[in-house]
């Protein structure tokens, strides 16, 4: 499920993903040295406790790794340079939780900021942006490795082209496309054309135009017909045709923990006559939340 603001935004290459994506599986055989180095290259931060997303520590034989991307970090017990053991654990209580079979980390950041993806924002910052750069802020933290607030609307700049959304699609992909995608799409270009008339006259922190960052109507629409696509159409007033429609407004069913009854929303909803229903969690850790409310 992709929000339309997020599918409208230029993504890293998928060539850059690939290369800074790797994995930990128990029992592998894995060098603690090269691990470091893996880690750095991939914008991962180097700490003495890890609290969150983006940081690694080690311990002797323990590795704390937060994977970006992920709900809970994770605790590798190595053995010599085998894998013997991954858990999950509490990042206030440093307790583990459940153990794991493997781990997948994604790169800390969207861009690299080592030397040379360093090197190529420079070039191409001074390439876009009249004047002095060393005056701008963003371009001084950059050169000193540092990723400063907003600097993702400056990732075209680390890179000799961007992705987008449908270049991470498996070949297989069906698409489904819910009512009111052009309208959206003609909001999100109106209101981020205006805050680019009002912010970029600032010469200390320029501003990329919004076509650099983000996708127009044609090129999302463009970047769709590679594969099939389900459209949905808005229901019509009409009951009978609103009961032919396929997809239909869910009620309000949130967990209220403060109630008597925290499901309390949930129980009636199904027992209202609702059909088969599937409840999905974002983690293992949400599910076993869940399994615990729902056996309670």
């Amino acid at each position: 499920l992709i929000p339309l603001s997020t599918a409208l935004y230029r993504l890293p290459p998928v060539e850059y993903l690939a290369a800074h994506t790797f994995f930990l599986q128990k029992g592998a055989t894995l060098s603690l040295d090269a691990l470091r180095r893996q880690l750095v290259l991939a914008g991962y931060s180097a700490v003495d406790q890890v609290v969150a997303p983006g940081e690694f520590g080690v311990r002797g034989g323990l590795v704390d790794l937060f994977p970006m991307g992920s709900p809970l970090p994770y605790r590798v017990e190595l053995f010599d340079e085998q894998v013997e053991s991954i858990r999950t654990f509490d990042v206030d209580t440093q307790r583990t939780i459940y153990p794991v079979d493997e781990v997948r980390l994604l790169p800390a950041r969207e861009f690299p900021l080592d030397e040379a993806g360093q090197a190529l924002f420079r070039r191409n910052f001074r390439e876009r942006f009249e004047g002095d750069p060393s005056r701008s802020r963003v371009y001084r933290d950059v050169s000193q490795g540092l990723a400063p607030p907003g600097i993702e609307y400056y990732l075209p700049l680390f890179f000799e082209r961007t992705a987008v959304f449908t270049d991470y699609f498996p070949a297989d992909t069906i698409v489904c496309v819910y009512p009111g995608v052009l309208d959206a799409i003609r909001e999100f270009w109106r209101d981020a054309e205006s805050r680019y008339q009002l912010l970029g006259g600032d010469r200390s922190q320029p501003l990329l135009p919004p076509q650099d960052l983000f996708l127009p109507e044609e090129q999302f629409f463009s970047a769709l017909k590679a594969f099939p696509r389900l459209e949905w159409s808005a229901p019509d007033a009409d009951r009978a045709a609103q009961e032919m429609t396929v997809t239909r407004e869910l009620p309000p069913l949130a967990v209220d923990r403060r109630a008597q009854d925290p499901l309390g929303l949930l129980r009636n909803f199904l027992g209202a006559g609702a059909p088969r229903t599937l409840l999905l969690a974002e983690s293992p850790g949400r599910r076993e939340t869940l399994r615990e409310l729902l056996e309670g």
